[in-house]
């Protein structure tokens, strides 16, 4: 387990390779239906996830303050 920009991302495995899950600071919990090799591909692929995630979130808010 781990935290990236307060959210936590956890990896684990499964048949057919590592999976990984993450929750935002408010608890909303997010799974990808992808599995990698190796858990620092996981791991990166959660962070690329909650990158985008904030980009959006960030982008509804500056729209909303806009419009």
């Amino acid at each position: 387990m781990m935290t990236y920009k307060q959210w936590t991302i956890v990896t684990k495995k499964e048949l057919n390779g590592i999976a990984v899950d993450y929750t935002d600071p408010e608890g909303n919990h997010y799974s990808e239906p992808f599995c990698f090799q190796n858990p620092s591909e996981a791991l990166r692929y959660a962070q690329i996830c909650i990158d985008r995630r904030l980009i959006a979130s960030n982008s509804k808010v500056f729209e909303k303050a806009y419009s």
